[in-house]
C-alpha cells in the first residue's frame, strides 16, 4: 500500500471524526514523501520497542494493535498518517487499560506494584 498513490482517497473536507482523511495535518498530499513519512514512523516505533524492550518496560503496541493493512479501508481509525479518529479513542483506552492491567500483575515489570 505505501507504495500505490493514494490521492483519490484523500479526503480534504469534513469532519476528521469520521469523513476527511489527510495527507499529514494540513500538508497537501504528496506521493513522494509518503514512502519517507512512513518509514521515518516506523523508525520511531522501532526505537520505542528497542527502549522498553532494553529497559523491560511495558509496552502497549498501538502501532501494531491498529495496523490497517488488513482492514477494507485503511483509513478506519485515523484521519491522517498518525492521528486516530474520534472513534478511536475508546479503542486505545482500551489497549491501554490491559496493558496497565498486564504492567501490574506482571513481576518482570520493575517499579509497579498493585
Amino acid at each position: 500500500m505505501i507504495e500505490t498513490d493514494i490521492s483519490d482517497r484523500i479526503v480534504a473536507h469534513g469532519d476528521p471524526g469520521e469523513e476527511a482523511y489527510y495527507f499529514w495535518g494540513a500538508e497537501p498530499y504528496s506521493f513522494r514523501l509518503q514512502k519517507p513519512l512512513f518509514d521515518h514512523i516506523l523508525q520511531r516505533n522501532a526505537i520505542v520497542r528497542d527502549v522498553a524492550a532494553s529497559t523491560r518496560t511495558v509496552l502497549v503496541d498501538l502501532y501494531a494493535a491498529l495496523d490497517s493493512s488488513h482492514e477494507r479501508d485503511f483509513r478506519r481509525y485515523f484521519f491522517d498518517v498518525a492521528h486516530p479518529r474520534p472513534s478511536t479513542y475508546s479503542i486505545i483506552a482500551s489497549l491501554v487499560a490491559e496493558g496497565v492491567r498486564a504492567a501490574i500483575t506482571s513481576a518482570a515489570a520493575p517499579g509497579i506494584s498493585a
